[in-house]
C-alpha cells in the first residue's frame, strides 16, 4: 500500500510541473521587432552649411592703428646703463613701420643716434638712473610707445699689476735691473662689452722703499699722464733701489687712476691705497 501511495504522488507532481511550463512560456507569442531608425528631433540639430564663407582676418600693420603697442628695447645689459660709457640700445620696430618717425630721451643723459642704424641709439648717462621715452608719429604728433627706468653704475674696477721681465708678477724677490712695467687691467666683462670705454691712465707713479726702520722713502716719481696704462707703462725703480741691499721692500704705488671713455672723457677711479699699491722685495 505504501509503495502505490509514494508512485501516486510521484505521478501527479510530474503534471503538474509539465501543466506549469506549458503555461509560462506560450508557443504563439513572438518578441517585438527592432527598429533600425532612430528617432531624433529635427528642430536641436542644427543644419550643417554644405558651403561656408571664409572668414576675414583683420591685421592690424601700422604702428598707428596700434594704439596700446609697446617698442621692445634691447641693449647689452638689463636695465642697467653705466656711467659715462657708450649704453647701445636697439629697437625692435618692424621694417614694415620705417616711415614713422622715432622720437628717444632719456633724463640726466645725452642721447646719440646711430649714423647707420636709425633703429639704434648711444645712451651716455651721468646721474644715478636714467628714464629712457621712445615715442613715434607719422601724423605730426608724438605718441608715448616705451617707457623704462635704468640704473646707472659705474664701470667695474680695474685691477693694477705688474709686469716684471715678461711676466705677471705675484710674489717673491725680484733683480735689481728687473724690467718692470706697471698696467692696469679692465674688468674682462666689461672689457668685452664696452671696449671703448675701458682704457686707463695712471697720472703719477710714486716708487718708494724700505731702507730704514721709519717711514719708506720715495727713491723715484714718474710723471704718466697721457700713457695708455691699459697696454702698460714702463716703471724705472731709480738709482737708489740698485744700491739697496738684498731684502730691501719697494713699493710701487699708482697715484691717480683715470678711466678714458669712447669720447675722450677723462673720469678718476676710486681706488683704495691697497688696491693701487704693489710691493716687491729686491735681491
Amino acid at each position: 500500500m505504501q509503495k502505490r501511495a509514494f508512485s501516486a504522488v510521484l505521478v501527479f507532481s510530474l503534471f503538474f510541473l509539465l501543466v506549469g511550463a506549458s503555461s509560462c512560456n506560450p508557443q504563439n507569442e513572438t518578441a517585438p521587432e527592432k527598429s533600425d531608425t532612430v528617432k531624433t528631433d529635427s528642430a536641436a540639430t542644427p543644419e550643417i552649411e554644405k558651403d561656408p564663407q571664409p572668414v576675414a582676418v583683420t591685421t592690424k600693420t601700422s604702428i598707428g592703428d596700434t594704439a596700446d603697442y609697446k617698442i621692445p628695447v634691447l641693449s647689452a645689459t638689463n636695465n642697467i646703463f653705466y656711467r659715462y660709457c657708450k649704453n647701445e640700445i636697439n629697437l625692435d620696430v618692424p621694417r614694415a613701420w620705417s616711415d614713422h618717425q622715432m622720437r628717444v630721451s632719456a633724463t640726466g643723459a645725452a642721447v646719440l643716434p646711430s649714423k647707420a642704424d636709425d633703429r639704434r641709439f648711444v645712451i651716455v648717462p651721468g646721474g644715478q638712473n636714467t628714464e629712457l621715452r621712445i615715442s613715434t608719429s607719422n601724423t605730426g604728433s608724438y605718441t608715448e610707445r616705451t617707457k623704462v627706468l635704468y640704473n646707472v653704475i659705474d664701470a667695474p674696477k680695474p685691477v693694477i699689476g705688474l709686469i716684471v721681465n715678461g711676466i705677471e708678477y705675484t710674489s717673491g724677490p725680484v733683480s735689481k735691473n728687473s724690467r718692470i712695467i706697471m698696467r692696469v687691467y679692465p674688468d674682462k666683462e666689461f672689457m668685452a662689452a664696452f671696449p671703448q670705454d675701458a682704457q686707463y691712465e695712471i697720472s703719477t707713479i710714486d716708487v718708494t722703499a724700505q731702507l730704514s726702520l721709519g717711514a719708506p722713502t720715495r727713491i723715484n716719481l714718474l710723471g704718466t699722464k697721457g700713457q695708455d696704462a691699459t697696454n702698460g707703462i714702463s716703471v724705472s725703480l731709480g738709482q737708489q733701489a740698485k744700491q739697496a741691499r738684498p731684502g730691501t721692500v719697494i713699493f710701487i704705488q699708482a697715484e691717480k687712476v683715470y678711466r678714458k671713455n669712447f669720447q675722450g672723457m677723462i673720469m678718476p677711479v676710486d681706488l683704495r691705497h691697497n688696491e693701487k699699491t704693489i710691493m716687491l722685495m729686491i735681491k
